[in-house]
């Protein structure tokens, strides 16, 4: 066990597998885990509530309870196989086509960058049940939009994390990371609202008792 710091953080480290088994054993039924300030600060400054990332105790709680209903339950998650499927087998053929294309026509230049595309593709159609384009041959210039502000925003939370707060007007790291979060909340924003389109139309052709719950998102709303 030892103590390391990051920025103003004090952080105790374990690498004793016991040690941590103790610490787990003793956490409540609303465990503690790193408060989340830079996060929280972005929420704040633009009056947003609190997610299962941001909040602690009997809200996180609540959140955690009705996220886990259709999402970590594997009778559940088994429901999005089809889904997953569909993602995979566009991640093959693109693997296919930028091999194809390559120099040598059997290499992939960056691969950890289609995992991540492969990756952002899967989460995004099961949250959101829409297609975002990550595995297109030319991605939508929003989702592009999307895929550039995540990595804003998490490279200028290092700058966040260890810089003085007295530099944030001085420097553009702060601005870079609140426009980071800014345009990744518009995205998802775009994505519910469509959403509640689709729900609103159905329920005006169907009525109340010809909707079915089609997915995880519709599931929260």
């Amino acid at each position: 066990m030892w103590m390391s710091y990051l920025g103003p953080q004090m952080h105790v480290n374990l690498a004793s597998a016991p040690l941590l088994e103790q610490v787990m054993r003793q956490e409540g039924k609303y465990p503690v885990r790193n408060d989340m300030e830079l996060w929280k600060e972005h929420r704040d400054q633009h009056d947003l509530t609190y997610g299962p990332f941001t909040t602690e105790g009997h809200h996180w709680y609540q959140l955690r309870q009705a996220l886990n209903q259709r999402l970590l339950k594997p009778a559940e998650a088994a429901l999005y196989t089809d889904a997953f499927n569909e993602v995979i087998d566009d991640f093959m053929t693109r693997l296919d086509q930028l091999r194809a294309e390559s120099a040598s026509g059997n290499q992939v230049s960056d691969m950890a960058q289609l995992f991540y595309y492969f990756a952002l593709e899967a989460i995004c159609y099961i949250l959101f049940e829409k297609r975002i384009g990550c595995l297109q041959r030319y991605i939508p210039e929003d989702t592009v939009t999307f895929v550039r502000s995540i990595g804003l925003m998490f490279q200028n939370s290092l700058y966040a994390t260890f810089l003085p707060k007295w530099t944030r007007p001085v420097l553009p790291f702060w601005k870079r990371y609140l426009d980071g979060w800014n345009a990744i909340f518009s995205f998802g924003k775009k994505l519910i609202d469509e959403k509640l389109k689709d729900m609103e139309a159905q329920l005006q052709a169907a009525g109340p008792d010809g909707i079915q719950v089609s997915g995880y998102l519709h599931f929260l709303l």
